[in-house]
C-alpha cells in the first residue's frame, strides 16, 4: 500500500521530479569535471567547482555578446522565411501530378505558411520568457550546484532510506549510475559539438543562408538522438528550398551523411566508454516519455532509459 502511495505522489509531482533529475544531471557534470580538475591541479575540488562555474558563466556571457546579436538576426530570417518555404513546397506539390490529383488536400498551405512567422514568434517568446520557463532553468541550477558542493550529504540522505543490510549494494547502484550518466553527458556533449560543426561547415560550403544558426539547432536538438535528427533537418532543408530544389536535395544528403558518420564512426567510439545503448531502447524511451510527459519527457527519456541500462546490468552481474 505505501508503495502505491509512493508511485502515485511521484506521478502527481512528476514534473518536480523531472526538475530534480535534471538538476542532478547538472550536479554530476559540475562535481565529476571538478574532481577532474582537482586531481590534476592538487587544488580543493571546491575551489575548481567555483572557478569552473566562473569559466561558464564568463564563457555563456562572452558568446551571448559576440554571438548573440548575428545568432538573433539568423534566427529572426529564418522564422521570416518559413511562409516562402512553405509556399515553395505547395507550389512544387500542386504542379506535380500527385499533387494535383490531392490538389484539395493541399489548399491550405499557403495560409499555414502565411501564418507561421507569427505563430512562431509567440512560440518562441512564450517559451524563453514566461515565468513558468525561467523558474524552471533556476531551479534545475540551483538544484544542480547545491547537489555537486556536498554529494555526499545527498548521497547519505537516500541511503537512509534503504535497509542498513542493503546499503552497501545501494551505494555501489548509486556510483554506478553516476559513473554511466557521466560518460553518457561527455558522449553526448562530444557528439553534439560534432554534429553542430560538421552540419555548420556543410551548409557553408553549399552557400545555404542561416548556415551559423542552423548548424547550432543541429547541434543542440542533437542531445533528443534520432528524433532531434529529423527535427533539425527540416527547417535547413526549407530554407534551401527557397533557393532551388537541388540545394534542398544536396541538404538533405548532407544531414544524413553527418547523422549516419556520426552513427557509424563516432557513436561506436562513445559507447566504449559510455553505456551501450540499444537504439530500439532509446527510441522506446523517447516515444513512452513524449507520450507521458510532453518535451521534458522527450529531452530527459535518453538519460532515464541509460540509468534503468545500468540498474539492469548491475541487478543481472549481481545474480550472476
Amino acid at each position: 500500500m505505501g508503495s502505491l502511495a509512493a508511485a502515485a505522489i511521484v506521478w502527481y509531482a512528476r514534473e518536480i521530479v523531472y526538475l530534480l533529475f535534471a538538476g542532478i544531471l547538472v550536479a554530476i557534470f559540475f562535481r565529476r569535471t571538478s574532481a577532474w580538475i582537482s586531481r590534476k591541479s592538487g587544488l580543493n575540488v571546491r575551489i575548481c567547482l567555483a572557478v569552473l562555474v566562473l569559466a561558464l558563466v564568463g564563457f555563456i556571457f562572452s558568446v551571448i555578446f559576440f554571438l548573440g546579436p548575428n545568432i538573433a538576426n539568423q534566427l529572426s530570417k529564418l522564422i521570416s522565411s518559413m511562409p516562402a518555404a512553405i509556399k515553395k513546397v505547395h507550389e512544387i506539390i500542386a504542379h506535380s501530378p500527385l499533387g494535383r490529383t490531392f490538389s484539395t488536400e493541399f489548399a491550405g498551405a499557403e495560409k499555414l505558411g502565411s501564418s507561421v512567422s507569427s505563430i512562431a514568434g509567440k512560440a518562441a517568446g512564450y517559451l524563453f520568457t514566461t515565468l513558468g520557463a525561467t523558474t524552471s532553468l533556476f531551479a534545475i541550477l540551483v538544484f544542480g550546484l547545491y547537489m555537486a558542493v556536498e554529494p555526499d550529504l545527498y548521497l547519505r540522505g537516500i541511503l537512509r532510506l534503504v535497509a542498513r543490510s542493503n546499503r552497501q549494494r545501494a551505494r555501489k547502484i548509486l556510483y554506478g549510475i553516476g559513473d554511466a550518466l557521466q560518460w553518457w553527458l561527455i558522449g553526448q556533449t562530444v557528439d553534439m559539438v560534432f554534429v553542430g560543426v560538421l552540419v555548420l561547415i556543410g551548409l557553408w560550403l553549399l552557400n545555404i543562408p542561416l548556415a551559423m544558426t542552423l548548424g547550432l539547432l543541429a547541434g543542440l536538438l542533437d542531445f533528443v538522438p534520432v528524433v532531434g535528427a529529423i527535427i533539425s533537418a527540416i527547417p535547413a532543408i526549407l530554407v534551401a528550398l527557397t533557393l532551388s530544389p537541388s540545394k534542398a536535395l544536396y541538404v538533405a544528403i548532407l544531414f544524413f551523411g553527418v547523422h549516419l558518420l556520426d552513427g557509424y564512426l563516432l557513436g561506436p567510439i562513445i559507447q566504449r566508454r559510455t553505456v551501450n545503448l540499444p537504439p530500439l531502447v532509446m527510441l522506446a524511451a523517447i516515444v513512452f516519455m513524449g507520450f507521458v510527459s510532453g518535451f521534458l519527457g522527450i529531452l530527459l527519456a535518453t538519460p532515464l532509459a541509460v540509468i534503468v541500462t545500468e540498474l539492469v546490468r548491475t541487478l543481472t552481474d549481481d545474480t550472476e
